[in-house]
Order: C-alpha cells, then sequence, then structure tokens
C-alpha cells in the first residue's frame, strides 16, 4: 500500500502548529515551505493519529482561495 493521508486546508498554519505541539500532538516534522506545485508558497505538515491516519495541515494560495470562494 502506498501513503494515504487526508488534507485539512488551515487558515495561519504556524498558529495552529503551536497550539497542538502545546496540546501534545507528535509532527513529523516543523511546518515545511511549498516550493513548487499548486499549493507554492504556502506550508504544510503532517501528523498521524492515535488509529494511524496521516492527516496533513496546509496553508497556501490555493487553499485560501478556496477558502475565501467557500464562504
Amino acid at each position: 500500500m502506498g501513503f494515504t493521508h487526508f488534507a485539512l486546508a488551515v487558515r495561519d498554519l504556524e498558529k495552529f502548529y503551536q497550539e497542538l505541539l502545546q496540546k501534545g500532538v507528535n509532527f513529523h516534522s516543523p511546518p515545511q515551505k511549498a516550493t513548487a506545485g499548486l499549493h507554492k508558497d504556502g506550508e504544510g505538515v503532517y501528523l498521524r493519529t492515535q488509529e494511524g491516519v496521516v492527516v496533513e495541515l496546509i496553508d497556501s494560495p490555493l487553499t485560501r482561495k478556496q477558502m475565501e470562494i467557500e464562504k
């Protein structure tokens, strides 16, 4: 089986990341910059739930634009 995950768009990823860190959430790494692709100039971070589900949190120009359209 390959790498499977789901992604959630968030605003202000760094703030959300710090809040989750303080609550004991374990991440694979600190947020990483996207330098290419659809999310270029954004940031993303991955975590794994207790059940083993991989979750990506992402904040990028594309996700911000999509969140504005859906308001």
